[in-house]
């Protein structure tokens, strides 16, 4: 699983982020939603390439990630 948060959320703007994107499943990734609005995104109008809407999570989801499954990467 991957969670992006924090200022690692602008690496959704690169055009490899799209590549990445394809090689996780849906529920395998995610970015904190609240660090987009934080650094400046719209969470509605500006999902980034590569996500759909139910892949913008909540720090709470971060935490569940942590107790759910054995590897992870937080970014």
């Amino acid at each position: 699983m991957v969670f992006f948060t924090y200022k690692s959320i602008h690496l959704t703007k690169s055009p490899e982020f799209v590549e990445l994107s394809e090689l996780i499943d849906v529920e395998d990734l995610a970015i904190c939603a609240d660090s987009y609005t934080c650094e400046g995104y719209d969470t509605v109008k500006d999902i980034p390439r590569g996500l759909i809407d139910k892949q913008m999570r909540t720090q709470a989801f971060h935490g569940a990630i942590l107790e759910e499954c054995g590897k992870y990467i937080v970014m």
